[in-house]
């Protein structure tokens, strides 16, 4: 099968954004497209179990970085190797087109938002050690919360190179699933990825405003991140009922 969208779930009890993000992908997709991500013991409500679901040990949905080791470990990937892409779509990401057969059409290997920053020098110059620290991501492909991801090739990685992910795993920034996909698995194996330009028209996450200057004016297939409170108000504009 050609592609499976899937939601990373923790708790039951969603806010009226992701519920919003959630029915969202119905607007466009079937609810056997979908598959909901969550932890073994999570009980879920009438509403979330009308969704397939696959299960992993609690253990992944406790922290940014457990779910980092998810989706850098091979049960993820082999729960869904009968697909030959999945779109991970977090709650804070949200679908505008009917696109994603035309990406996974492209057979890239990952695509995610562009890693986009200031445009102004001034505000690069004063910019803090976090965002210093993390100047290799920058016009880099991206951004995992909404991502498509070629299953068949994350799993060669992971049988080959797992010691490469444990050698990584303590690293402050490459031990950050999506960085670890956009730049460390390229340098071992043929890792097809698009450039920033053409991947802002996939998803937009930093500076969208930015990303919707390349994309002169059009919306991308999706965005991610739409509750962060630097790009919330421009978000609010094109997602309606976003609170």
């Amino acid at each position: 099968m050609l592609f499976k969208i899937v939601v990373p779930l923790y708790r039951n009890n969603l806010s009226d954004n992701e519920w919003l993000s959630l029915n969202n992908i119905s607007k466009y997709y079937s609810k056997s497209d979908i598959c909901l991500c969550i932890p073994k013991n999570l009980l879920l409500g009438e509403s979330l179990n009308k969704y397939e679901n696959v299960r992993f040990d609690d253990f992944f949905f406790e922290s940014v970085s457990s779910y980092n080791k998810l989706m850098l470990s091979q049960v993820f990937y082999e729960s869904f190797k009968s697909y030959k892409y999945i779109l991970i779509h977090q709650l804070d990401a949200y679908i505008f087109k009917d696109e994603l057969k035309l990406w996974c059409d492209k057979d890239y290997d990952y695509v995610g938002a562009p890693w986009l920053k200031s445009e102004n020098p001034f505000n690069n110059l004063y910019k803090s050690k976090k965002l210093k620290d993390r100047e290799p991501i920058f016009y880099n492909v991206g951004n995992g919360g909404f991502s498509l991801r070629k299953v068949k090739t994350f799993l060669k990685f992971i049988e080959k190179y797992d010691d490469i992910i444990t050698r990584h795993e303590n690293h402050p920034l490459y031990n950050i699933e999506d960085v670890f996909w956009s730049l460390i698995a390229p340098k071992y194996i043929e890792f097809v990825i698009p450039d920033y330009k053409e991947v802002a028209k996939f998803s937009l996450d930093r500076k969208p405003k930015i990303g919707l200057k390349i994309n002169e004016g059009q919306l991308p297939f999706g965005c991610h991140g739409f509750e962060k409170s630097k790009t919330k108000s421009f978000w609010q504009k094109y997602i309606q009922h976003l609170s």
